[in-house]
């Protein structure tokens, strides 16, 4: 019985020593994850700081949204 205990005892041991390798490797890997992650971020939001407003753009956007708007009210209107 003694031997039986030991040899689960040693299993065991060796089991933690496993699950402590495979634990440091993903806790590496995640924060590498975290890392890559921050940094797009950091130059996403560089980019959109640095990035003025499209007025001409942002106008004809509108005004297609407007002209989309009123297609729609007029074939409503007229039973579409």
């Amino acid at each position: 019985m003694a031997g039986q205990t030991g040899g689960f005892r040693l299993t065991q041991a060796q089991t933690n020593k496993i699950l402590q390798g495979g634990f440091a490797q993903q806790l590496r890997a995640i924060s590498k994850q975290i890392e890559i992650q921050q940094k797009i971020e950091r130059n996403t939001r560089k980019t959109a700081e640095n990035t003025e407003e499209l007025k001409p753009i942002c106008k004809g956007i509108d005004k297609l949204s407007r002209n989309v708007k009123s297609t729609q009210d007029t074939a409503k209107a007229n039973g579409f």
